[in-house]
C-alpha cells in the first residue's frame, strides 16, 4: 500500500528495480502491480549480468547505468540472497518486510541477514530514504 506515492515522491531521484527475475516477468508483475510507468527502461535482470542475487554483480549493474557509486546507493529488498548481494556490492539496505506476500516465516528468514535498516510499512521506508538522502551526494 502506498508504494505508488513514495515512488512519486522521489521522483527526482534516480531509482530502478533489479531483480533476479526474467525481464518477461519483471514487465508483467510491473503491468500487473501497476508499477511500470514508474520503470519504463529501468527495470534491470539478473540475464542482464554474469551472475545473479547474493552475487553483486546486478546491483553493480544498475549503479552503473546511473553512473553513481555503490555507496550511495540504497536497495530495498525482500529477499535475503538481495541482502546479500547488496552487502556485498556496499551499499546500504533496507529489509523491506511490508509486502503482502510476507509471512512471519519469511520475514524471519529475511531479517537473520545482515542489513542497515528494517521497514515493515512504506510510511517507515519513506522515512529511512529521505534519512539515506540527506546523508548522501546522489540522488
Amino acid at each position: 500500500p502506498k508504494i505508488g506515492e513514495l515512488i512519486d515522491k522521489l521522483a527526482d531521484c534516480n531509482i530502478c528495480v533489479g531483480s533476479n527475475s526474467s525481464m518477461r516477468y519483471l514487465n508483467n508483475a510491473l503491468k500487473k502491480t501497476e508499477l511500470i510507468n514508474y520503470f519504463k527502461n529501468k527495470f534491470f535482470s539478473s540475464e542482464l549480468v554474469s551472475s545473479p542475487k547474493p552475487a553483486p554483480d546486478l546491483f553493480l549493474y544498475c549503479a552503473d547505468q546511473f553512473n553513481i557509486s555503490p555507496s550511495n546507493c540504497l536497495v530495498i529488498e525482500d529477499s535475503p540472497s538481495g541482502l546479500k548481494a547488496a552487502q556485498n556490492a556496499g551499499m546500504k539496505s533496507v529489509a523491506f518486510t511490508g509486502a503482502s506476500h510476507f509471512t512471519s516465516r519469511l520475514e524471519n528468514k529475511l531479517l537473520k541477514e545482515s542489513y542497515t535498516w528494517h521497514a515493515s510499512d512504506s510510511e517507515t521506508l519513506e522515512k529511512l530514504i529521505q534519512a539515506f538522502l540527506l546523508n548522501n551526494d546522489n540522488s
